[in-house]
């Protein structure tokens, strides 16, 4: 009995987490769209890390990170990531120290409230379909690092 108890508690907090983090999304997104129409886009980087790691606390994801001592915050890079989880945007937001530019699939822009903050920010879109279409995406990469931005792709 007492182990049925504990599996529907903790589905419940599972829910409870889900829920609270969409709803995080969702008004997070509200405030960056208002922020960025009211100010410039450097107010992004800024809101992402907190909404990173409001959900990484919520979801009781603990982050540990080795080795960005050596990474020199006056350079950019280029992190090549795998996307293999729903939190892989959450943790490189909270381990990576630069304000960087993630390359994203421009399809993600018809989200409700969640796309149209993303098509507003200083992120890249990508439209698959078409290669030249994609290239544009890969010359704005391009001139982001020249400028010493870093950026994140996920080659897969």
């Amino acid at each position: 009995m007492e182990q049925s108890k504990t599996n529907f508690f903790s589905k419940i907090y599972s829910f409870l987490v889900i829920i609270f983090i969409a709803i995080n999304s969702i008004i997070m997104s509200i405030i960056a769209l208002l922020l960025m129409f009211l100010s410039d886009k450097s107010i992004f980087h800024k809101l992402a890390r907190i909404w990173a790691k409001s959900i990484l606390m919520s979801a009781r994801v603990k982050l540990f990170v080795s080795g960005v001592e050596n990474l020199d915050l006056n350079k950019s890079y280029i992190f090549c990531v795998n996307h293999s989880s729903l939190l892989d945007i959450p943790i490189l937001q909270t381990a990576i120290p630069h304000n960087f530019r993630i390359i994203y699939k421009k399809e993600l822009e018809k989200i409700p409230i969640f796309g149209w903050g993303l098509a507003k920010s200083p992120y890249i879109g990508i439209k698959r379909q078409s290669g030249r279409d994609s290239m544009a995406g890969i010359d704005e990469a391009v001139e982001s690092i020249k400028t010493g931005e870093s950026v994140v792709v996920f080659p897969e």
